[in-house]
């Protein structure tokens, strides 16, 4: 499996955050490769798109999780997530989207783009 971040990107902080997530996407990837549902079309219905910078999992992963719930696109920037929350959060968005049908898109090293069903 190919990473969904491309490795030569880096943040400012010197790229370990966007190293941990990368992996973390990687891993998320390969670990949903075998259950991932096609969805119903690949076209992509944008709307004005929802921004999210997660800070703590519990809080943010909620408004995420509202925000997709609700049909809204999702832009999940983790540029100012700690590395544990950052993963944890890859994490979490990789399930929502595939246990939902919907389509988890990488923008950049550290931002992923949320697509409801």
């Amino acid at each position: 499996m190919r990473p969904i971040f491309p490795s030569s990107s880096r943040s400012r902080d010197g790229g370990e955050l966007s190293a941990t997530v990368s992996q973390a996407a990687a891993e998320a990837e390969e670990s949903a490769s075998a259950v991932a549902v096609q969805p119903p079309d690949s076209v992509v219905h944008l709307q004005q798109a929802i921004r999210v910078a997660p800070v703590v999992f519990a809080e943010d992963s909620r408004q995420i999780t509202q925000y997709y719930r609700a049909g809204r696109v999702v832009l999940v920037d983790l540029s100012a997530s700690a590395p544990g929350v950052a993963v944890r959060i890859v994490d979490f968005c990789s399930g929502l989207t595939i246990g939902s049908a919907g389509v988890l898109f990488p923008v950049a090293g550290t931002v992923l783009l949320l697509t409801p069903p």
